[in-house]
């Protein structure tokens, strides 16, 4: 009776962890837009993780036999963590994910300004240089045109 109730709590865990690491999922998926082929995708990923986990849980727990009190386990600690620690640890995540995000985004943004900038400041000098040569060029053409008038 002792191992069914290590085991049973053991479930429990995995059945929390789970929960914890679908959780991880979410918070990601709510600060990166996905596409819902790749939340598909993900989901699928997922829970083919999750079911080698379960499996491998049971095979090594209990010898490969399948019992009713480990998937109980499973769904219960996965129950309570939902009620209890998932939310607490999705807001703290959230927090934690955002800061790395909002500062490649402010980094980003101020980079493309300062890109901005000085393509204006380019822009504008290149602008003065070509307008100051085409004068010089206008204004020699004027003096050779003044020069040949004077000889007739």
């Amino acid at each position: 009776m002792h191992r069914e109730l290590t085991l049973f709590f053991q479930s429990a865990c995995l059945g929390a962890v789970l929960l914890l690491c679908y959780d991880l999922l979410l918070v990601f998926r709510s600060l990166i837009r996905h596409s819902n082929v790749l939340i598909m995708v993900q989901d699928i990923l997922y829970w083919i993780a999750a079911g080698l986990l379960i499996f491998r849980g049971i095979y090594r727990g209990n010898e490969g036999s399948i019992r009713s009190f480990l998937f109980v386990g499973s769904m219960a600690g996965f129950l309570l963590c939902r009620e209890t620690i998932s939310p607490v640890f999705l807001k703290i995540l959230t927090l934690i994910m955002r800061l790395p995000i909002l500062f490649v985004k402010k980094t980003v943004k101020r980079l493309l300004f300062q890109w901005k900038r000085c393509r204006i400041f380019v822009v504008k000098y290149i602008k003065k240089f070509f307008c100051r040569k085409k004068k010089i060029l206008v204004n020699k053409r004027t003096e050779q045109v003044e020069k040949s008038r004077k000889k007739e």
